[in-house]
């Protein structure tokens, strides 16, 4: 039973560096055992970014500007432009993010707990959480094996919900800045996640309205800046200009919402000869009309 607790107070105390060696070792085991790694439509618009300055997808014959949320194809850029090998640069930046995911998750468990009061609860929690980070084969799938974004919704929805509560309980100026900052980001790399402004308006009801609907404002700016850039660029307001081929292909009989009908056969294969024509000939805002036309 002593060595118990000593091994508990040991695990509270060093919770930091058990996570980094856990974050560390992972990635070098994955680049020592140089597996391949899956690479997305992010990765081919980083290269994009790195070979041509331009931040593009040629997708369904035309170059479209606007394919998907922009903040994990400029991350890949950054880290290609400095450390140049693919592998190398998704591994260090997979593990920053998930590093940086757990430090945040720590943080909000502690100042969750604190505010119901719930202290002793500490410890289980935060390491059930941790372990589930570190550890779950669909993080570690997404972190070391894929050049894929979920690494990156992970990371920015828990530094939210962090932020978040932190600002909720010390509302400083630097704490505002942050969570401005974090959600609005976070809205722009997945706009789904963005229900974390709900929690935000919840926990801060008695905080001035208006004040409250500024800082809401805020956070949406980033998303609009962005979506008025790909209205310039491809004639379509939003974040991303591939709404309209979304709800088609989700509307799809046999659909299971992904690329494939059925499990195994491309969408493609519920379009017809003409469909496939109008679509080589249209641009990406015509593509995206059609799409809806097709879903209507």
């Amino acid at each position: 039973m002593i060595l118990l607790n000593k091994i508990f107070q040991y695990l509270g105390r060093n919770q930091i560096y058990l996570i980094l060696i856990l974050t560390v070792g992972k990635a070098l085991l994955f680049w020592l055992l140089n597996l391949n790694i899956k690479y997305w439509e992010d990765d081919v618009i980083a290269n994009n970014l790195l070979n041509e300055g331009v931040f593009y997808y040629y997708n369904d014959g035309t170059i479209n500007h606007s394919f998907t949320f922009p903040v994990y194809p400029f991350l890949l850029y950054l880290f290609y432009s400095l450390f140049g090998n693919h592998v190398t640069s998704i591994l260090l930046l997979h593990s920053i993010l998930v590093f940086t995911t757990s430090l945040c998750f720590l943080g909000w468990i502690r100042a969750l707990l604190d505010r119901l009061k719930r202290q002793k609860s500490y410890f289980l929690i935060s390491w059930a959480g941790l372990l589930i980070i570190q550890l779950h084969p669909a993080v570690i799938n997404y972190s070391y094996l894929n050049a894929h974004p979920f690494v990156l919704y992970l990371c920015l929805f828990t530094a939210s919900l962090y932020l978040i509560e932190k600002w909720s309980g010390d509302k400083t100026r630097r704490n505002l800045i942050w969570v401005i900052a974090v959600v609005g980001i976070l809205i722009l790399q997945r706009s789904s996640l963005g229900f974390v402004i709900v929690i935000l308006i919840v926990l801060n009801w008695s905080y001035s309205k208006v004040k409250l609907a500024l800082i809401c404002i805020m956070m949406l700016l980033p998303s609009l800046f962005w979506s008025a850039r790909n209205y310039l660029v491809d004639g379509v307001f939003g974040l991303t200009s591939t709404s309209g081929k979304l709800i088609w292909k989700g509307s799809i009989k046999d659909s299971d919402g992904s690329n494939y009908i059925s499990g195994h056969i491309n969408y493609y294969e519920a379009l017809s000869h003409s469909q496939i024509e109008l679509l080589d000939r249209a641009n990406t805002k015509e593509q995206n009309d059609l799409f809806w036309q097709w879903y209507r």
